[in-house]
Order: C-alpha cells, then sequence, then structure tokens
C-alpha cells in the first residue's frame, strides 16, 4: 500500500549529512534552502507530481531540524491522465 500523503522531520545535521552538503551551506541556512531545500523540492513537483510543503524547526533564533509535509499533487494527476 503507497500513501499519498504524509509528514517527515529530520534534524538539520543529519539532513545535511545525507544530502552531503557543503560547510559554506551548513553555515549558512539561506545558502541550503535555495540551493539544496527549495531545487529539490521544485524538482519533486515537476518531475514526480509531489506538492511538499516544508518549515524549520528552531530553538530560538538557530534551525534544529526541518519537517517536510508532502502530498501527490493533484493537479499533476490530472495533466498525467489528459496525456493518455
Amino acid at each position: 500500500m503507497h500513501s499519498d500523503k504524509g509528514w517527515w522531520q529530520i534534524p538539520l545535521a543529519e539532513f545535511h549529512a545525507a544530502m552531503e552538503t557543503p560547510q559554506s551551506y551548513q553555515d549558512n541556512f539561506a545558502q541550503t534552502r535555495r540551493w539544496v531545500i527549495e531545487t529539490a523540492l521544485d524538482e519533486l513537483k515537476e518531475k514526480d507530481g509531489w506538492a511538499v510543503t516544508w518549515k524549520p524547526i528552531k530553538r530560538g533564533r538557530k534551525v534544529e531540524a526541518l519537517r517536510f509535509e508532502f502530498q501527490r499533487d493533484p493537479q499533476a494527476r490530472i495533466a498525467a491522465e489528459a496525456e493518455l
């Protein structure tokens, strides 16, 4: 059984390790957001039809973790069916 929606939360340090981000991205969250997170989410939407929202989980001003909420984009499904 496949789920078309869900969520995933990951500590920021684990995210950086999994994505093998350069030290400059680890030191500057804006670069991580722009070049890693947003780029990947745009690609997931375009190629696989996923609608993903995310938010940083903070302790004070420091980002501690990332939470992603995802679901299949119903508009992508309609477009795919129209192509058949």
